[in-house]
């Protein structure tokens, strides 16, 4: 099932939920920042250290970028 971006919303308490697994997630990591972004390049919840570039773009082209890999493995079979 193929769920798209208008078809659902994160509520508050859906953030401050994602956000408390992300922070686990940092503490178990010992990484610095995460940040959720969807395939469409918005971006979610962050959690950890802000980074020092722009959050936003940076998500805009990490979908972009994984948009492109997909295209490019689908040639080769794999999914």
């Amino acid at each position: 099932m193929v769920i798209s971006a208008t078809s659902w919303t994160l509520t508050p308490d859906d953030e401050d939920a994602l956000r408390r697994g992300m922070e686990r997630l940092l503490q178990e990591s010992a990484a610095h920042s995460a940040m959720l972004v969807d395939r469409g390049g918005q971006l979610l919840v962050q959690a950890g250290d802000r980074p020092e570039f722009d959050a936003t773009t940076f998500a805009t082209l990490t979908a972009a970028d994984f948009s492109a890999h997909d295209q490019l493995a689908r040639p080769l079979g794999e999914t």
